[in-house]
């Protein structure tokens, strides 16, 4: 008795104890109205993209049909005597409506949920018996009227039911933004039965479980558009993921449902054809989103300072034309402009070299970095040489995606900022009819005073042609920096200026006078 009263005494208290305690509290259902949806904006942009982007924050322009299952677990107890059942949580259930942008797209790249990729997550077979982790298939391409439907298995993509927040899993509907494609079920549903199609609007719908916080995760969505504008080349239009930046502009000029619908007769197609495949030979594509207000002007200066390109309406024609600055002349056969051919002097200055720089850092946005931005930078030690220390500027080129290209403008913008070029302000004769903004021309030039100019190739920043009356054309021109080192220089000439000073000349007349008594003081003299 002396050891099994005390033990029977400890079991009886303690079961007493476990039957006596508080019974844990059920954890509390979030409604609809706890519940923070991603963005639902009624006047907000409908994005347009070009090349590979990543769209976040999707305009949710519908979300319903919240449905939650407890999450229950055993708690207490002392040898299954006593346990009592615990909600723990809820796992919640609902639908989703996301407006992503203009339609129609190329493809559906991956789905980032918070910050998991679920393309980068591994495949499983979707069967909810023998996984739970099991991930959206491969994605697929093509898109039909009906919308492209496949299942996201994931619940354990943010933890599990314990003790993370679940994770997601359930049906999506893809509609890449055709013409053609239908109503959704589930909009359908939401609208009493009947429902829009969005033609033209790239959208998803999602039903599923979304996880056990009421705070729904950020979906973002990884698409690829490469348009190619009727009369373009198709197999020009994807540059490794990225828009042929030629068709970019294209589109935005003559597009007529977002922009600026200017008809396809307007424009000189085989100069855009060119500009294209140009680009397309030297690998510069680009991607970009644009997702707010913005003008078309703004939208294609970016995207011609990228690529280092300018657009006019040629007066010859009347057409837009495009024309890239490259070196693709040969300078023995450009237009050579002299004296002849000036109405006025020029008015030309060339930067110090205390304003130029030595090295150039660009930033862009990286797609093999999970769309982030990166830096890639070019230096000149010669100028480094001549001004003694590191004169650095920075430039943003947001539509740039890898890092070749990205240090391929570097070096390019690095040609520019590293020498002070000369810039011109010349008004011609008619000679100058046929230049145009972006064309080359040479130039030789024996001031008064100063340096001569022999054959400097020079590249038109703008030209005003004036009133045919006139017969006077304003060029501002800029040195090119192509064929800096094949212009000559010539001595300094003669300045014309005479020294007004000379030797003193005999006096025509003379007179003879006392000198005044306070300049000399005691002493006298006669002058």
């Amino acid at each position: 008795m002396g050891f099994w009263l005390p033990f029977w005494l400890f079991i009886t208290s303690t079961v007493v104890s476990v039957l006596l305690q508080k019974r844990p509290q059920d954890a509390k259902r979030a409604g609809e109205s706890d519940f923070q949806v991603p963005a639902a904006e009624e006047n907000r942009c409908i994005p347009v993209i070009f090349g590979t982007v990543l769209q976040k924050g999707p305009n949710v322009v519908w979300w319903g049909n919240l449905n939650a299952r407890p999450v229950k677990t055993h708690a207490g107890g002392f040898l299954g005597i006593g346990a009592k059942t615990v909600i723990t949580g809820y796992r919640y259930y609902a639908s989703l409506v996301m407006a992503l942008c203009q339609g129609p797209i190329d493809e559906l790249v991956d789905i980032i949920v918070g910050d998991k990729s679920l393309k980068a997550l591994p495949k499983q077979r979707m069967n909810r018996r023998v996984a739970r982790d099991a991930v959206i298939p491969n994605l697929p391409e093509a898109f039909t009227a009906a919308g492209t439907d496949f299942d996201i298995w994931a619940e354990k993509l943010f933890g599990g039911d314990a003790p993370g927040e679940g994770g997601i899993s359930g049906h999506l509907r893809f509609y890449y933004g055709s013409n053609t494609q239908s109503a959704d079920a589930t909009v359908a549903a939401a609208w009493g039965g009947t429902g829009p199609g969005w033609r033209g609007l790239t959208y998803c719908t999602f039903d599923g479980y979304l996880g056990q916080s009421q705070y729904i995760k950020d979906w973002a969505f990884v698409m690829r558009r490469c348009p190619t504008p009727a009369g373009f080349d198709p197999s020009k239009a994807n540059i490794d993921g990225d828009a042929n930046p030629a068709h970019m502009i294209y589109e935005i000029m003559t597009d007529h449902t977002w922009g600026l619908g200017i008809p396809a007769a307007r424009f000189d197609l085989a100069t855009w054809t060119a500009a294209a495949s140009t680009l397309f030979s030297e690998g510069f594509g680009m991607s970009i989103i644009i997702d707010s207000d913005t003008s078309a002007d703004e939208a294609i200066g970016d995207i011609l300072q990228t690529i280092d390109g300018t657009v006019f309406t040629d007066p010859s024609t009347g057409l837009w034309t495009i024309k890239l600055a490259r070196r693709d002349y040969d300078a023995d056969t450009l237009t050579e402009f002299t004296e002849a051919d000036m109405l006025e002097e020029p008015e030309w200055t060339r930067g110090l070299w205390s304003e130029t720089m030595n090295e150039v850092k660009v930033e862009y946005c990286s797609r093999a970095h999970a769309f982030t931005t990166r830096v890639c930078q070019a230096q000149e030690t010669a100028n480094y040489q001549v001004q003694g220390f590191t004169a650095s500027t920075t430039l943003s080129f947001p539509g740039v995606s890898n890092a070749t290209l990205a240090n391929k403008i570097a070096h390019r913008e690095l040609k520019t900022f590293s020498y002070p070029l000369a810039q011109f302000k010349l008004k011609l004769t008619r000679k100058a009819y046929s230049l145009r903004p972006g064309s080359v021309f040479k130039l030789s030039w024996a001031p008064p005073s100063g340096t001569v100019f022999s054959g400097m190739v020079l590249r038109v920043k703008t030209i005003r042609y004036g009133a045919l009356e006139a017969g006077q054309i304003e060029v501002e021109a800029v040195e090119d920096i192509f064929n800096v080192a094949s212009t000559a220089y010539g001595g300094p000439g003669g300045t014309g200026w005479e020294n007004p000073i000379s030797a003193p000349a005999v006096a025509s007349a003379s007179a003879l006078f006392e000198v005044p008594y306070h300049l000399v003081g005691e002493k006298r003299y006669v002058m």
